[in-house]
């Protein structure tokens, strides 16, 4: 239940569905998440914030589905990993988001365990394609 001040109560319910499977031949697993919020007065915490302190009701989450699939390749220290989501809304238009990275692990001059990783990822909302792209470069400093 959220009160907002000079405002109505609101309140819903949400469920969660989540699946996870691991194929050890393979060395890969697949993961699937899944969130229901089922009447639209249903109020994350960070809504609630927005709404109380800033006003701000809009885009009220209706689904939120996930799919992860991770790949590892021992033989080349590389992981790959595919994640597709769709949120949708109440209020608004659904949002599709798509990322695709891949992670190295090596040891170079004396440091064991560096990783460089590489990530594209793209969302579409409204018809529009939002692009972007990060290297990581994660270097251990303790022994």
């Amino acid at each position: 239940v959220a009160r907002i001040e000079g405002e109505r109560t609101f309140q819903g319910k949400s469920w969660r569905l989540s699946y996870s499977k691991r194929f050890d031949n393979a060395d890969a697993d697949i993961t699937f998440a899944g969130y229901r919020f089922s009447e639209r007065n249903y109020m994350t915490m960070e809504q609630y914030l927005n709404a109380r302190y800033r006003n701000d009701y809009s885009s009220r989450e209706k689904e939120m589905y996930t799919v992860t699939l991770n790949k590892n390749v021992a033989d080349w220290n590389t992981s790959f990993n595919l994640q597709y989501s769709r949120q949708t809304y109440w209020d608004i238009r659904k949002t599709d988001y798509y990322t695709v990275s891949v992670n190295r692990y090596f040891n170079v001059f004396g440091l064991q365990g560096v990783a460089v990783g590489l990530s594209a990822s793209r969302s579409k909302y409204l018809g529009r394609d939002n692009d972007s792209a990060y290297l990581r470069i994660s270097v251990p400093l303790g022994t």
